[in-house]
C-alpha cells in the first residue's frame, strides 16, 4: 500500500510531486479536470489540494472523491498519496477557483507547476499556491474570463 504524505504548513518538494501524479492518475482514468493546485490556508496554517471539475454538477462531490480514492488505491507501496482529508474537491464556480483561472489559464491538458503568491485577484487575497492546471470549467453561467 502507498505511504500518505504529511502535510505541512510549507509545501513540500513530496506534496508538489504527489500532487501533480494525483492529477495524472485522474487525467489517465478519464476525469475532467479543469482546475487542479495547492492552495493555503493562513488562518489554518495549512495546504489543501484542490480538484475543480465540470463533472461536479453532474456526479456531485462524493462521486470525484470517489473518483480520487480510485486513483490513489493504484498507486504501489514506494508512492506517496495525499489523503482526502487534504484534498478539497471545489464548485468550478467557487470565487477563488474562478479568480485563479483569471490570473492564470494553463490550458484543459496541460500540467504545469505554477507558483502564485501574495495576490489580489478580483478582490481576493491568494496567499499562496501551486497551479497545475487552471481552465475555464464547461459550466452554464461561469462568468467570461
Amino acid at each position: 500500500m502507498a505511504k500518505e504524505i504529511w502535510v505541512r504548513n510549507h509545501l513540500t518538494e513530496e506534496m508538489e510531486d504527489s500532487g501533480q501524479a494525483l492529477l495524472q492518475r485522474l487525467d489517465a482514468q478519464g476525469l475532467s479536470v479543469s482546475s487542479f493546485y495547492w492552495l493555503f490556508d493562513r488562518e489554518s496554517d495549512s495546504w489543501k489540494l484542490c480538484l475543480v471539475s465540470p463533472a461536479h454538477e453532474e456526479l456531485g462531490p462524493r462521486e470525484l472523491y470517489a473518483q480520487i480514492l480510485r486513483a490513489n488505491s493504484s498507486l504501489g507501496e514506494r508512492e506517496s498519496v495525499i489523503s482526502l482529508h487534504d484534498i478539497a474537491v471545489v464548485h468550478p464556480k467557487d470565487r477563488i477557483a474562478v479568480a485563479l483561472h483569471r490570473m492564470i489559464d494553463t490550458g484543459d491538458k496541460t500540467v504545469a507547476r505554477i507558483r502564485a503568491s501574495q495576490n489580489y485577484v478580483d478582490g481576493m487575497y491568494v496567499d499562496d499556491c501551486l497551479i497545475y492546471r487552471s481552465s475555464p470549467p464547461a459550466t452554464p453561467g461561469l462568468a467570461p474570463s
